[in-house]
């Protein structure tokens, strides 16, 4: 393909999708830890070892609030066509994360959160 035809992809859908992947990643390291948390607490750690480990792992849990967070305040700055597209383009990893985005591709709801519509 000529160098003049590459395809341009907007740096804030490059951002967006970073943070999706930073997600993918920490919380594959917490389901990794989660796993082996017992063997651990079962071996010869000494407490501050342990409290080590807690303490990374709170830190990862704080992570993950933020990126889900940051994800759907990201998301909601970008224009409209660049919304679906990115929505199109990851909704299997938004739905594995919880994510539910809206049937227009216009929104989407972070993990936990209650989306609350009131008709007048």
């Amino acid at each position: 393909m000529p160098p003049s035809q590459l395809i341009r992809i907007p740096q804030a859908l490059l951002d967006l999708g970073g943070e999706l992947e930073e997600l993918v990643y920490i919380k594959t390291a917490i389901g990794i830890y989660d796993r082996t948390m017992l063997a651990i607490i079962n071996s010869s750690t000494t407490p501050a070892q342990l409290n080590l480990h807690r303490g990374s792992w709170l830190q990862a849990k704080v992570n993950v609030a933020s990126l889900h967070r940051s994800i759907v305040a990201d998301f909601n700055r970008l224009p409209r066509h660049m919304k679906r597209t990115f929505v199109r383009s990851n909704r299997s990893t938004l739905n594995e994360h919880g994510f539910r985005p809206s049937a227009d591709d216009l929104e989407i709801t972070r993990p936990g959160s209650r989306r609350i519509i009131i008709v007048l």
